[in-house]
């Protein structure tokens, strides 16, 4: 079926022009929402309500992702401070395994 047309093209290609919509109508149908009264907040209410529930989710989580941040910061300082002092007991230990290997007059081996 070919759409512009209207016929279906029965794989032939058709010549005919397509057909000019003649439907001058230009409304629109758009689904009206009920009108609540003049004093009747209970529509606007509920909809502030929804939206203070979100702001308050999003400030709780853009709260904990700085709280997970701020963790994160200083856990890896402390794990960059105790790579140090692994850094240090590992010299520390190779400086008295080279001492003791001379005092003993065993070569040490290489590790």
């Amino acid at each position: 079926m070919n759409a512009a047309s209207g016929q279906s093209s029965g794989g032939q290609s058709s010549t005919a022009p397509a057909p000019i919509n003649t439907n001058t109508d230009t409304s629109t149908s758009v689904p009206s929402l009920p009108t609540p009264d003049v004093g009747d907040t209970s529509f606007a209410d509920a909809l502030l309500g929804d939206a203070a529930l979100k702001s308050d989710v999003l400030v709780e989580r853009v709260t904990t992702v700085k709280n997970l941040a701020n963790e994160n910061q200083q856990l890896e300082h402390q794990l960059q401070e105790l790579q140090k002092r692994l850094d240090a007991a590992e010299q520390k230990r190779l400086a008295l395994e080279a001492k003791r290997q001379q005092t003993s007059g065993v070569v040490p081996s290489a590790l």
